[in-house]
């Protein structure tokens, strides 16, 4: 890990600073200062992964198209909606997405939604659109984005799975979850506390007081 961010850095620091009009002296501070500032101590070498995927993707960190959490052994690359629309828009073989919504409702935590909705890519090489349908009391979370625009919330979810079965993306997460993957790194007391590794991974309870844009999923009280 060391040896390839090592080996790596210099020409991602190079491409990032050249491609946003920064010093790639000045990079690493500034990407420490916005993609990860609601995370201390945060690693070169961290930092180093999150420019791959970045640059793997063509997205932008400084304007949080891409943004990350540290989850204790490394970083969780988190994309917000308008990251996913940017990367679908981008497919040469992207032709169009609509949605459909079920005909019956359901109530999870005192919300109702439409039961399911459907994300429909088409593709312009494939004869049969990718279809992913997503379960409203699978992805509810108990946050006020959740609360105040459900049928919103599950749209952009829809979207960003569909997305990755049509096009392939991997390797990074929307905000609901790099959550997810975040809570997952605490250890229940018998007593109900939380216990975690390292100080990154107290992330989670940090978490609760980050504030999250509900149109674009991004971070919104910095």
């Amino acid at each position: 890990m060391n040896q390839i961010a090592t080996r790596d850095k210099p020409s991602l620091l190079k491409t990032f600073g050249e491609r946003y009009e920064i010093e790639p002296a000045n990079v690493m501070s500034v990407l420490k200062k916005t993609a990860f500032s609601t995370v201390r101590d945060i690693t070169n070498e961290q930092m180093i992964s999150l420019l791959a995927v970045a640059n793997e993707y063509n997205l932008n960190p400084f304007t949080k198209e891409i943004y990350a959490f540290s989850n204790g052994e490394g970083i969780v690359p988190i994309v917000g909606v308008d990251g996913w629309i940017t990367m679908i828009n981008r497919q040469a073989q992207f032709d169009g997405v609509e949605f459909r919504t079920s005909d019956t409702t359901v109530e999870v935590g005192g919300v109702t939604c439409c039961e399911w909705m459907e994300a429909v890519i088409y593709r312009k090489d494939l004869t049969h659109p990718i279809i992913v349908r997503e379960y409203f009391k699978e992805v509810f979370r108990n946050k006020n984005n959740w609360k105040q625009q459900p049928m919103r919330m599950l749209r952009h979810r829809a979207l960003i799975q569909c997305a990755r079965v049509a096009f392939g993306f991997s390797g990074i997460y929307d905000p609901d979850e790099g959550r997810n993957i975040i809570e997952a790194t605490a250890k229940p007391q018998s007593n109900g506390t939380k216990v975690y590794e390292t100080k990154a991974d107290a992330l989670s309870d940090a978490l609760d007081g980050v504030v999250f844009d509900e149109d674009t999923g991004e971070i919104a009280n910095e």
